[in-house]
């Protein structure tokens, strides 16, 4: 039997008849990107198991369009999607869990195994909302499903496409779904590692003022300048011969299908990639911690996101005038 065909069984062997699943001693060292979509696709089928026996509405929208994914993307990624499986089951059955016990990689050290027992922490958190919520198995979960997602052959590019899938549906489901304040506090630490980057290089506006304030701003609003914010830091990227996936493109009118969660998803991913690339940036100093800021608007974010943009903006011209100057060896 195909070991990819394996993993999926066992996994579903775990999370619909209450046995031990998997757990990262089993696939150490092991395991193929071809198996993580796998696992991935395997919690997609659980969540909108889920999902039909709570009466909550599918995420129909098409997959999220970016291209040239990292592991170390996807990695980042699953632990998004960990933190929002983890709400969705303290809220139905209480018990807040612990992030899976699995130490960041160096910047170039991520492998297909990270990402797995990242998502095994995810199925086994699934499992306990489950079993927790007395739901049986079910083999026939919707008269009429949901048309399933077309995926590639099993790339990392496919993983970051599920996994965002299923972080979009566990957003429909949750009792207290993400806030414009969740996306400003992420939008507030990307800024915060930011400054000290501009810092370190020397860029004299390290830290620019907000700019004036809109009023009226909406999500798809923040959405789309935070792409913008995505598809500048690509550039610089590039310039310095670091790797970052491909944005999404930025669509002609702004999408009112999106949501604070949706934002709050591109949020994470440009925290992440400037954390990579304060990494990289020698002797640039650890930033303070951004605290909640309680209730926002979306108003507020596109302002704060304001601040991101300009940053990117020196970064990226820093970067393809003088590439040495950011970056050194990865930290710990």
């Amino acid at each position: 039997m195909d070991r990819c065909v394996k993993l999926v069984l066992t996994l579903a062997s775990g999370l619909l008849l209450g046995g031990p699943g998997l757990n990262a001693q089993d696939v150490e060292g092991s395991v193929a990107t071809a198996d993580v979509l796998a696992l991935a696709l395997e919690i997609e089928a659980e969540i909108e198991s889920l999902r039909w026996h709570m009466g909550r509405p599918p995420e129909a929208r098409p997959l999220i369009q970016v291209e040239n994914v990292s592991i170390r993307e996807n990695f980042n990624q699953a632990l998004n999607l960990w933190r929002r499986v983890n709400q969705l089951g303290t809220e139905l059955v209480g018990g807040g869990e612990v992030p899976p016990a699995i130490a960041s990689p160096r910047g170039s050290e991520y492998a297909p195994e990270h990402v797995y027992e990242v998502l095994a922490g995810v199925a086994d958190r699934l499992q306990e909302i489950r079993a927790g919520s007395a739901i049986v198995a079910s083999t026939s979960i919707d008269a009429e499903p949901e048309e399933a997602p077309a995926y590639g052959s099993g790339t990392p590019t496919d993983v970051f496409k599920s996994v965002i899938q299923s972080t979009r549906q566990v957003n429909r489901m949750l009792e207290r779904p993400p806030q414009p304040g969740d996306v400003y506090q992420r939008v507030q630490q990307a800024v915060f590692y930011a400054s000290e980057i501009l810092a370190t290089v020397g860029e004299p506006r390290a830290f620019p003022p907000l700019p004036a304030h809109q009023p009226g701003m909406r999500p798809g609003h923040v959405y789309n300048r935070l792409i913008e914010v995505a598809q500048r830091l690509s550039i610089a990227f590039d310039a310095l011969g670091l790797h970052m996936l491909k944005p999404p493109p930025i669509g002609n009118v702004i999408d009112e299908s999106i949501v604070p969660g949706d934002v709050l998803d591109i949020a994470t991913l440009l925290l992440t990639e400037i954390e990579y690339l304060h990494s990289r940036t020698t002797d640039a100093r650890v930033p303070i911690l951004a605290e909640h800021p309680g209730r926002r608007w979306p108003s507020d974010v596109y302002r704060l996101a304001g601040v991101l943009d300009e940053q990117t903006l020196a970064i990226m011209n820093r970067a393809r005038r003088d590439a040495t100057a950011f970056v050194g060896s990865p930290r710990p």
